[in-house]
């Protein structure tokens, strides 16, 4: 089997793409700052990039309580395309921003499992490992190496942000991130079939990307501290479809 895991939420901590959203923000509009209680809720609605995390922060910031209840039927692109701006000039601020943070700090190697060699030397006993990320690759190698466990994933398998830029560009218009299911389908690369892999993430956008693809998906919770949120993530992957709900990948090896 193929286990296809994101990173995020799954094996990495999202701390430090929080930590760049805020300093974008707060570059951009001193006065403005982003409570984690709102992160929690944009993440809920399947927006990942930390730079469309500021971007939605800046348009909310006046009233965040405000802007949840009146955009609370929407998710992902959806969500952003409400927000003034967005693919346009305030955007892509947020984007140069954000990302320029990012690039001048070390890559976040913050992980989520305190022995990662041992759950997936376990697993790779039996299963073959990749990634299917929306991270930029230096960023996604990164923790990957710093834990020492990129060994594990099939280097041809390591699906990032660039990927999804290099297919975007070759076909002007469309757009392959997640829940497209292009970065699964790269991932399977036509040595795997739907029915033989199973896709880890922690996100609405990662269970609906696994279902355009056809294979099975295991959703994470354990990122968000318990109570209200973490709730309703897990009611999210489940009307979603998601019928196997985890709070750490490390309870993989029972589960498959």
């Amino acid at each position: 089997m193929l286990i296809v895991f994101d990173l995020d939420g799954v094996l990495t901590s999202e701390a430090g793409y929080w930590r760049s959203a805020r300093a974008g923000v707060a570059e951009i509009e001193p006065q403005a700052t982003i409570p984690d209680e709102f992160i929690y809720w944009v993440k809920n609605h399947a927006v990942n990039h930390n730079w469309d995390l500021a971007f939605i922060a800046l348009s909310a910031w006046r009233d965040f309580d405000g802007f949840r209840q009146a955009h609370e039927h929407l998710t992902g692109k959806h969500l952003l395309a409400a927000c003034p701006g967005y693919r346009e000039e305030a955007w892509i601020r947020c984007h140069e921003v954000c990302q320029r943070i990012q690039n001048e700090s070390a890559p976040p190697v913050e992980l989520l499992v305190s022995n990662p060699r041992e759950l997936l030397a376990t697993l790779t006993t039996e299963h073959r490992c990749a990634v299917a990320t929306g991270r930029p690759h230096p960023e996604a190698i990164a923790p990957l190496e710093a834990a020492g466990i990129l060994e594990y994933f099939d280097a041809s398998r390591i699906i990032t942000h660039d990927d999804v830029i290099r297919a975007e560009a070759a076909q002007p218009g469309q757009s392959f991130g997640k829940p497209h299911p292009f970065i699964l389908e790269k991932a399977m690369s036509y040595d795997f079939a739907p029915a033989d892999t199973v896709f880890v993430g922690d996100t609405l956008s990662d269970i609906e990307a696994a279902k355009a693809a056809r294979v099975r998906s295991i959703g994470i919770v354990g990122a968000l501290p318990p109570g209200p949120y973490r709730e309703d993530r897990h009611d999210t992957l489940a009307k979603a479809g998601c019928r196997t709900i985890l709070n750490s990948v490390v309870e993989l090896p029972q589960v498959l």
